[in-house]
């Protein structure tokens, strides 16, 4: 039994309890208040409390070989809570998560001692609670090389559908990224990430992309905008947390946000920004470039590709935004045209339309990455108009342009991305993007497919769609781990293929063919 399982199942009784209140420190209804209004990417705040420790607090017991450190934490006047590390080391073989003590399934993901590979600070995720569990499971004999200082909590108020910048917010207009319209884009949405920061105090949100380099080496290179964590600290960066795959599974909005927020990384190193003037604007393009800490297989993210050419010369129109508006689920945005801003290093991207609705951007959607029609990102979004698009207004997103984020803000390596995303000195002006695990391999999954499958995502049962010079050739329909969950033959023009025995989440169908091999669809079962 898993340590998330075991956690759901545990009586919740007999923890030390820390209540903000009982010293005096909870943040007033009022400071709270003025963050459910904030216009910009704040979400919450930190707010102080006695240190504590794993020797001064809390309550410790054993189980199967291993000790377990139990603790609770508690706030006023807020909707969720951060548990932000000073300082967390774990031993070889521990585990570590935070969850609701009235609700143990919200709960983030089990972290283990790989997680914090930068600096010691970490952070466990927001729980949706005022009342949140810290457990560790340390093997018995490595207690010792266990520690844990805890003298912050974040108090949020990002839940949303209320008015908060979270998740529902957004208008009805903007469409959420498993959308028909969202299809051509199923790779390059994989790289895109919400994530959450901590600059002198404040929790705020921003939105960025993974991006592909040269050596294709699956290096965890982050791309967002500058003013985004501009003044945030190295230990503070270590408490950052980035959430990968935040959507709704279909075009459909969720009922709540319940095991969206699972596929979390927690921490990161910033490698190359664009200046450090404040207050904003900043000088330069306003780029932020991290490193992030390692991301485990199982979120299957995508490194995206890039374009470093200039406006008007080899952009391919039209294009994308792929965006975390008001700290949302991810949606995507359209635009048709990129053109010259008024200042040379920034660009408008024109949003329009898709069937019949669409949004452009809002807060929170700072750093997100600007995509040309060949899924390749060309530039970050630092402001622009918010709301739907109104056909004959002007609804433009701009930012920095990645041209000049190349090296045009500087001739040191921390203030251009050349160094990072080129270590192999190729000198292209445009990369493609790979999948995670994949060396210089063509993306096999965005490439022209010779079938189609419907419905998609589907429960019970998918139909492959193919022609009749396909008829005989064989399938598989693999798990993310590789594995084998079924096979068969195209003996029909519709192939119908029962999903009913497979778990939700994401598979993949290979068809191979005199003709070719290995063409792949992914498939997302309900």
């Amino acid at each position: 039994m898993n340590l998330k399982l075991k956690i759901i199942l545990a009586l919740l009784t007999g923890f030390q309890t820390i209540s903000l209140a009982q010293i005096k420190v909870s943040p007033s209804s009022a400071e709270m208040d003025a963050i459910r209004k904030s216009e910009f990417n704040t979400i919450g705040k930190k707010v102080a409390i006695q240190a504590v420790t794993e020797k001064s607090t809390g309550k410790w017991e054993s189980n199967n070989g291993f000790s377990i450190w139990k603790l609770i934490v508690e706030t006023d006047n807020a909707d969720a809570i951060i548990v932000y590390f000073d300082e967390l080391t774990l031993p070889v073989g521990s585990e570590i998560v935070a969850y609701s003590a009235d609700d143990p399934s919200e709960s983030t993901r089990v972290f283990t001692e790989n997680s914090n590979k930068y600096v010691k600070t970490f952070a466990l995720p927001m729980v949706n609670s005022d009342k949140v569990v810290v457990e560790a499971r340390i093997p018995s004999g490595q207690v010792n090389a266990f520690h844990a200082v805890i003298s912050e909590l974040g108090c949020i108020v990002g839940k949303g559908t209320n008015g908060t910048n979270g998740f529902g917010d957004t208008d009805p207009c903007y469409i959420n990224v498993n959308c028909a319209d969202g299809l051509p884009y199923q790779n390059a949405k994989r790289a895109v990430a919400q994530y959450t920061f901590t600059e002198g105090g404040v929790i705020g949100n921003c939105t960025g992309t993974l991006l592909n380099n040269t050596a294709q080496d699956d290096r965890n290179l982050f791309l967002s905008a500058q003013h985004c964590a501009m003044e945030a600290t190295p230990a503070e960066l270590g408490q950052a947390i980035f959430y990968f795959n935040y959507e709704a599974p279909d075009c459909d909005n969720p009922s709540s946000s319940a095991g969206l927020l699972d596929d979390a990384v927690v921490g990161c190193n910033r490698i190359a920004a664009s200046g450090g003037q404040h207050p904003l604007p900043p000088d330069g393009s306003d780029f932020h470039l991290f490193e992030l800490n390692p991301i485990p297989a199982a979120y299957n993210v995508y490194y995206a590709g890039w374009n470093r050419n200039d406006i008007g010369t080899n952009i391919p129109m039209p294009g994308a935004i792929i965006q975390h508006p008001l700290s949302d689920i991810k949606k995507i945005s359209f635009i048709d045209t990129f053109t010259q801003a008024m200042t040379s290093t920034d660009f408008y991207a024109n949003c329009i339309q898709m069937s019949g609705t669409g949004g452009i951007i809002e807060p929170n959607a700072s750093g997100s990455g600007v995509f040309d029609n060949n899924k390749r990102v060309i530039g970050t979004i630092s402001y622009g108009t918010t709301g739907c698009v109104i056909p004959g207004n002007y609804n433009f997103g701009a930012g920095g342009k990645f041209f000049v984020h190349w090296d045009m803000n500087g001739t040191t390596a921390n203030r251009q991305l050349k160094p990072w995303l080129d270590p192999t000195n190729s000198n292209v002006m445009t990369l493609d993007g790979k999948n995670s695990g994949t060396v210089g391999m063509a993306d096999k999954i965005e490439t022209a497919i010779v079938v189609s499958i419907y419905p998609n995502p589907a429960t019970d049962v998918i139909t492959i769609k193919s022609g009749v010079s396909l008829l005989g050739s064989g399938f598989v329909i693999k798990n993310l781990s590789g594995k084998l969950v079924n096979q068969g033959q195209l003996l029909t023009e519709n192939t119908v293929v029962d999903m009913q025995h497979l778990l939700p989440g994401f598979y993949f169908l290979e068809v191979t063919n005199d003709n070719f091999t290995n063409q792949t669809c992914k498939i997302i079962k309900l």
